[in-house]
């Protein structure tokens, strides 16, 4: 699947699941029959970036204050 597909084709069947680093690979092992993957990862810095499958390719890099701010934006009256 292309990492827009991965990001955006939402259904009852697609699960967004948080796993601890340390555990990752028994996630994934428990999964091994059911088609998934990994689509992102927390860091400690505050932008939001989404790269292609390959990681190398940028989809998005955004600021998330930005991203909020812009998110509000027409909430503010």
């Amino acid at each position: 699947m292309s990492a827009l597909t991965l990001l955006f084709s939402e259904s009852n069947t697609r699960f967004l699941c948080e796993v601890q680093r340390d555990k990752a690979n028994a996630f994934e092992a428990a999964l091994a029959d059911v088609p998934h993957a990994q689509v992102g990862e927390v860091a400690a810095n505050s932008r939001l970036q989404i790269t292609d499958r390959d990681r190398k390719t940028a989809l998005i890099d955004a600021d998330i204050a930005a991203l909020k701010k812009a998110w509000q934006k027409p909430l503010a009256w």
